[in-house]
């Protein structure tokens, strides 16, 4: 990964010109310009109004597009080093298992090595910022040393009543000796009703809410889970009874969010996947006022496709997100290839739709202050230029979201984290 460009947005005023600014999905100025200071957009406008405006240095990016970075709102950088080692199985529980394996006989050194890939890998496809599902806490001095801005979800699980407390106790002191930083931000995850205990759901839930820390939650990913929680049958109780955690009647007995909402975990909740909501689960999440994350990419990947009602979420304006999940369960870790993704599945949602769920529905699921996914006046420069041909007129958002755009550099919060050296200047 490059060494990050210090200079640039932290201690000078910095001019940008570029042929498209997209501040948001539905502003785009041609022919704009940008000034940050100190990592933050003083002003945006066209080049005619910024002509006067002072800077310390002045960056032309006359053949490119300039846009808000994408936000990843749902990955698991940890598993990394399962590309290409887990395919596809019979039913999901099968694939935990397999994750399970291979998890349990992997070195720390070779884990590692493939999380900086995968940070490089997002800021490479322009990812400016990430929402990262953590077990062990390995992703978190990687995360603080790439200069990505994260949101690390310390995640916990454990079947049993009888362990939550210790379970507990040892999340709650990774998440105390995390660091954290001006980019990087604690926040927590139960991980699902198949895997987690309602006493350590409910105990994960009242720490974040003392703490107001956001918290996220795999619910209703797969016809398995929703048979299990609600009938404790199928391959998930299978896979406990084979571990020796599955007890008689020891399952929820009722649907996985209405678990959720029970424990008093469902405010602002951000649930991941929601492939399969019981009658209600919407009309609860509304008034929760929590979020959604899904992942067309590993959807295709495990053949399933994206059951999400995404069209009743975006009609009843509950925050939508896009995430790439991991690369045990997804070929990339590139946003635009989830926006493809989305549209192919969905295909009344136009580009511009697909982009604002990628960029400020991201930043809306991570909880991130207001501006954020945008490139308006008074929130970070987390930015993406991408090299165009000057000469064509083009559809900017459609250029953003193609598989040939050629990404130029990336920047979070005024710095250069990312440089394609291969790009003529």
């Amino acid at each position: 990964m490059d060494k990050p460009e210090i200079t640039e947005g932290s201690l000078l005023r910095i001019k940008i010109t570029c042929r498209f600014l997209v501040i948001d999905s539905s502003t785009i100025i041609e022919n704009g310009g940008v000034i940050i200071s100190d990592g933050v957009i003083g002003k945006i406008g066209p080049l005619e109004e910024l002509k006067r405006e002072k800077a310390g240095k002045t960056i032309h990016l006359n053949s490119h597009i300039l846009h808000p970075g994408f936000v990843n709102a749902h990955s698991h950088l940890e598993l990394s080093f399962l590309k290409g080692k887990i395919k596809p199985k019979s039913s999901f529980a099968s694939w935990v298992r397999a994750l399970v394996d291979q998890r349990g006989k992997t070195p720390v050194e070779e884990v590692e090595e493939s999380i900086s890939r995968g940070i490089n890998r997002l800021l490479e496809t322009g990812t400016t910022c990430v929402g990262d599902i953590t077990a062990t806490g390995l992703v978190s001095k990687l995360l603080h040393r790439s200069g990505i801005r994260a949101t690390m979800f310390h995640e916990t699980l454990g079947y049993p009543p009888e362990v939550a407390t210790d379970r507990f106790n040892e999340l709650v002191e990774r998440i105390a000796s995390a660091p954290v930083s001006r980019l990087i931000t604690n926040a927590l995850s139960p991980h699902a009703v198949y895997s987690t205990s309602l006493k350590l759901m409910a105990k994960s839930f009242d720490y974040a809410r003392g703490r107001n820390l956001p918290v996220s939650m795999h619910l209703c990913e797969t016809r398995e889970e929703i048979l299990f929680s609600r009938f404790g049958k199928g391959p998930l109780k299978k896979m406990l009874k084979d571990l020796g955690v599955f007890g008689s009647g020891n399952y929820p007995g009722v649907a996985p969010l209405y678990l959720v909402h029970k424990a008093g975990g469902l405010q602002g909740l951000l649930v991941a996947h929601c492939n399969h909501p019981a009658y209600g689960d919407l009309a609860r999440l509304k008034r929760a006022n929590a979020k959604i994350v899904i992942s067309p990419g590993s959807g295709q990947w495990f053949g399933r496709g994206i059951s999400a009602p995404v069209y009743d979420i975006l009609d009843r304006q509950i925050t939508l997100a896009l995430g790439t999940d991991s690369l045990a369960s997804n070929r990339d870790l590139d946003m635009a290839a989830e926006a493809r993704g989305l549209i192919r599945y969905f295909p009344a949602i136009t580009g511009a739709m697909a982009f604002h769920i990628a960029t400020q529905g991201g930043a809306r699921a991570l909880s991130l202050p207001e501006g954020s996914g945008t490139l308006r006046a008074g929130a970070w420069f987390d930015a993406v230029a991408v090299r165009i041909d000057s000469a064509k007129r083009i559809d900017p958002v459609k250029a953003i979201m193609s598989r040939k755009r050629i990404i130029d550099r990336v920047w979070v919060e005024g710095t250069i984290r990312y440089r394609n050296r291969e790009v003529g200047r």
